[in-house]
This record gives C-alpha cells, structure tokens and sequence, in this order.
C-alpha cells in the first residue's frame, strides 16, 4: 500500500522527530500550522516544551489573574525558570515540565525569546473568547503524556492529539482526546463504509491489547501524585464501549485515551486544514455557539441524556458553513487516488487549496450565526445531513433526529435514535422540540445584536472598525 505513504500518519511517523526549530523564530509561523501532520510534529518537537514549565496548585489563596487558566480546583501558572527558584515547596509529577506545589501561585512570567514566540504562536491561533494559557497548557499537557506513554507500551506507537483540540476548534473547557496509532500502520480497505465492520472483527480486539497494556504497566499509578490524591481522578478502563477508552481527570482537566481509532486523526487532518486554510473565524464562532447552546440548556451528555453533544452542534455549524461555501467539503478536498482504490478519505492539500480558492470569505461575525440560526429554522430535525458530501437527505427513513454522517466514516454520529428501546421517545421528542425552538431564540438574539451594531456604526462612522479578526 505505498500509495498511502502520502497520507497524514505516515507524514507524522516520518517527521514527528525532525527538529524544526525556525517553526519558533520571529520568521516562522505565525499561527499553529492548519496542515495536521506539521501540528503534531511542533507539539512533539522539544523546542515547543523546553523549560515550559506548568506549576498546579489546589491552593486557592490567591485568585487567578485575568488572563491565567484555573478549573474548578486547581490553579495553573507558567514560568520560564525552574519552579525551585519560585516556590519553597514542589513537587515533580511524572510528566515532564509539570510541577504542583501547596503553596499561592505565583504570577506568569513574562515570556521571553523562543517561549515568547511560542506564546504568541498559540495566542494567535486561540479563539478570541479563550484564554491563551488554557490552550498552551493543554497542548503542552499532550506533549508531555505523549513523552510519558511511550514509556508504557512495548510496542512502538504514534500518540496523536484529536477532538476539539486536534481540529483546531477549541473552546472552553475542551477535553484533551488522544489516539494512539500503531507505528507500522496501514489503513485497511473501505474504512468509509466498513470501518466498523472491521473494528468489530480486528480494530477492537488489538486495541484493547494495547490499552490493557498501557493500564497494566501503570498510567493509574505513575500519574497519581501522594500529595495531592486528586490531581488524578475519576480514572476508568471502560473495555466493554464502542471503541474501548481509558478516562480521567488531571487537574480536573478531562483526558480520553482511544488505540487504533484512525478515522478521528482523518477528520482532524481534514476539518482543521479546511477550515483554518479558509475562515479560522469559524473557531471564535463556535466557541460561541456552544457557549450559548449551554446557557439554554439544550447540551446534554448524548445517548444517555437524549440530547445533542457539543460536538453536534459543531457540526450542524460546520454543515452549514459547506452548504453556504465557506468552507469545501471533505469531498471536494480528499485525495481520489486514494479513495478510488481503497475507499478511505484522506486530505490532499492540493485539491483542497483549489477548493479554497472558491470558499466564500465571513466578513462579519453575528451576521454568520445569524444566517446559522436561519438555516437551521428552516431545517426540518427529521433530515438528515452527510459531512462528507455536504447534502441534505430528505428521506422520511433516517434512523435518527437530527440525523448526521460522519466526515470521513459513513458512520451515523447523532444520538436521538428513533427506534431505540432504552430510550423514552416523550423525552427525546421534547428535547428535540427544544433544540428547535432554540434556532428561532438564536435568530432573534442575533437579529437584535446586528440591529444594535448597526446603529453604533451610524454613530461613529469613520471611527470603529466593524470586523478585526486578524488573519
């Protein structure tokens, strides 16, 4: 199969470990690479992470200051020097460059040099609602697991970092997803329409070999810290789920370990070059989005709950943003070579960026969650969508509510099942309901934000720039 050997695993099994130090230069990027595979070899690369240092303290005493990242327990703080040379007491966890200490903390310092430009690499490529230190620290918290996983497995694997943060679509409180992918992989045939057939016969059983392994050799135990029992929690092995996942909490910060799952490192590779290569606005607006949806209360956990995930409501957005040209579909950006003779979609940067040329520009942001709102009022929830393609079905025999396609898998992703015995169909139906009365709130919300701007800007015409989302 060499003619994947172009493909996003196989340009980060080739380049994770090659130093590429001008990446951190005042010349170098000046935004996190869209390319995945460029991503992941930055987080990798020990430049990134040198002398990083991530101080976490349950010590509450002394409140954040307005740019530093704190969960419900914990604060967290930055410095450039040793933690020795700022705190009496410490104590070095088993990840590399992250510390705890009893005490206050101390303020970040002023990044300098190389750790300055690494800072304003992430500021820039950080939704402007979010807090730059958030999105450092979770990125170099996954440098640092990547580091400390290798330790734990005998066989040689790629730790690749998915979900929100892989995409490029972070927003609060984003969980930290990681994949691990065999070194030596090959993608099987038709992962598009039988991925799961063939996680079912082979994918599962050798991930949970794998993740058995990691569980055995110790994750639970080397990261739990005597000083501070809780900065490791809620650790679980969950074998027996769709695709087996090792979950917990450090410093209240949600981790997922997944094995072998390549599909995911597919949709990154694909959703963030799209995206961040057309309207990297569309990151700001989502965290929006999703801030808004969990103040009506219209997120729940998924099936458990019967409602709609966060992540769905990305990718109703994302929808969206293909059927009104803003961005391409992952059709019209994948490779055909590939997906003609093994039926896999993966990104080619080439046909991509001749789609983006004729992606739409977003020029003004509540205008765009406004035309959100509108679609999705018109949208009839019995509908379904394709991510892949970025058509509408109208069949009356969608499986789901709300029913979505996966962007790289012909994998239904919604979790409002029609005929689902353990479900209560009132329930769901009534949170449907919701949802799409929520659309219609949306529209009015944003309606009234555009009238209000609209008349700021007749007050001080020549004054204010209406839209100055840097590029």
């Amino acid at each position: 199969m060499l003619k994947l050997c172009k493909s996003t695993l196989a340009r980060v099994k080739q380049k994770s470990d090659t130093p590429k130090t001008e990446y951190f230069s005042q010349r170098g990027l000046k935004r996190l690479p869209p390319r995945y595979s460029k991503f992941i070899e930055l987080l990798q690369n020990q430049t990134f992470s040198k002398k990083m240092n991530v101080v976490i303290s349950s010590n509450k005493e002394n409140p954040p200051g307005p740019d530093q990242f704190s969960t419900k327990n914990y604060n967290f703080s930055l410095h450039e020097q040793h933690p020795k040379s700022i705190y009496k007491e410490f104590k070095q966890t088993a990840l590399s460059n992250f510390f705890i200490t009893p005490e206050p903390l101390k303020p970040a310092c002023n990044f300098t040099g190389t750790h300055q430009n690494i800072y304003k690499l992430v500021e820039k490529s950080t939704p402007k609602t979010v807090k730059c230190q958030e999105h450092l620290i979770k990125l170099l918290l996954y440098s640092s697991l990547n580091e400390f996983l290798k330790g734990l497995t005998k066989k040689q694997s790629l730790c690749l970092l998915a979900g929100s943060l892989g995409k490029g679509l972070m927003k609060h409180d984003s969980d930290l997803d990681l994949v691990m992918i065999p070194g030596d992989f090959t993608r099987p045939k038709n992962a598009y329409t039988h991925f799961f057939h063939w996680w079912k016969a082979i994918g599962k059983e050798d991930s949970l070999e794998h993740l058995v392994e990691i569980d055995k050799n110790g994750l639970q135990e080397n990261l739990y810290v005597e000083a501070e029992p809780l900065l490791l929690n809620d650790y679980q092995f969950i074998g027996e789920a769709k695709v087996p996942i090792i979950t917990f909490t450090y410093a209240d910060i949600p981790i997922d370990i997944q094995f072998g799952n390549f599909t995911s490192i597919d949709e990154c590779s694909i959703i963030r070059y799209i995206v961040h290569r057309s309207n990297p606005v569309i990151a700001d607006i989502n965290v929006d989005l999703i801030k808004w949806v969990k103040s009506k209360n219209l997120v729940g956990t998924g099936g458990l709950e019967q409602n709609l995930k966060p992540f769905h409501y990305t990718s109703l957005f994302l929808f969206f943003c293909m059927q009104k040209g803003y961005i391409p579909t992952p059709k019209a950006a994948m490779c055909h070579e590939i997906w003609n003779d093994l039926n896999n979609v993966c990104l080619d940067s080439h046909r991509a960026d001749l789609a983006l040329q004729k992606c739409i520009p977003v020029k003004n942001y509540d205008q765009l969650l406004n035309e959100f709102a509108a679609f999705m009022v018109e949208y009839d929830f019995h509908w379904g969508m394709n991510l892949f393609d970025g058509k509408i079905d109208k069949a009356s025999n969608n499986p789901c509510l709300y029913s979505m396609k996966g962007v790289v898998s012909d994998t239904e992703m919604s979790t409002l099942w029609r005929k689902n015995t353990t479900q209560s169909p009132t329930t769901m139906l009534r949170n449907v309901h919701q949802i799409n009365q929520g659309w219609q709130i949306l529209w009015d919300e944003t309606s009234k934000s555009i009238e209000n701007n609209e008349s700021k800007k007749d007050s001080t015409r020549g004054k204010v720039d209406d839209f100055d989302y840097e590029f």
